[in-house]
């Protein structure tokens, strides 16, 4: 972009850039959406039991507790998450408040 002397043309192939990389931001989001869709597929489809030799109550009951035991533990892995994205969020916005007070105090 530097190259180009005329500020008209320059002007128009950043707009240019700029639409291009908003949209490759929207792309990169429904990318993720997608494969978060399909992980869900996955988690819901790929079960370790088979369901289908349930003879009796007791089998059924212990095919059901395996399965609840595997989406506890997921569960327990999507709060971890969450708890771990809150805890760099915090810090984010404790560090942006000392970066604010610090240029405060300096200003004055």
């Amino acid at each position: 972009m530097r190259l180009l002397r005329d500020q008209k043309i320059k002007g128009v192939h950043n707009c240019k850039l700029k639409e291009l990389d908003r949209r490759c931001a929207e792309l990169e989001l429904e990318i993720e959406f997608v494969r978060g869709g399909r992980a869900r597929r996955e988690l819901l489809t790929s079960s370790s039991v088979d369901h289908a030799g349930c003879d009796d109550n007791k089998s059924c009951l212990n095919d059901a507790a395996i399965l609840q035991d595997q989406t506890q533990d997921a569960l327990f892995r999507t709060i971890n998450l969450v708890e771990a994205s809150k805890e760099v969020g915090n810090s984010t916005i404790n560090e942006h408040t000392i970066l604010l007070c610090r240029s405060y105090l300096q200003s004055e």
